[in-house]
């Protein structure tokens, strides 16, 4: 998936896979694929209880590959993917 450098939505969704959130924070942690870096982290709160959420004014500030990571606060990953940022 590409997009264009700015602010996006993330969505997390779980329906098909019957889970949960199961917290009431979330972070959405933005990783550069080439540098292994975190870039940025956003925090989200959440209902233990969502199975649909989305994050809005997630920022893209540059062009690249980057993996986004939806995590507990304990750091484990409830659902990622990777995305490409044009100009």
């Amino acid at each position: 998936m590409k997009y264009t450098e700015g602010y996006l939505t993330v969505m997390v969704d779980l329906r098909d896979a019957d889970e949960i959130i199961g917290v009431d924070k979330v972070n959405i942690n933005i990783t550069n694929l080439n540098t292994k870096e975190v870039v940025d982290t956003y925090p989200y709160d959440t209902s233990p209880d969502m199975e649909y959420v989305y994050f809005d004014k997630v920022d893209f500030k540059s062009p690249g590959k980057y993996k986004v990571s939806a995590l507990k606060p304990d750091g484990t990953v409830i659902a990622s993917n990777e995305i490409e940022i044009i100009e």
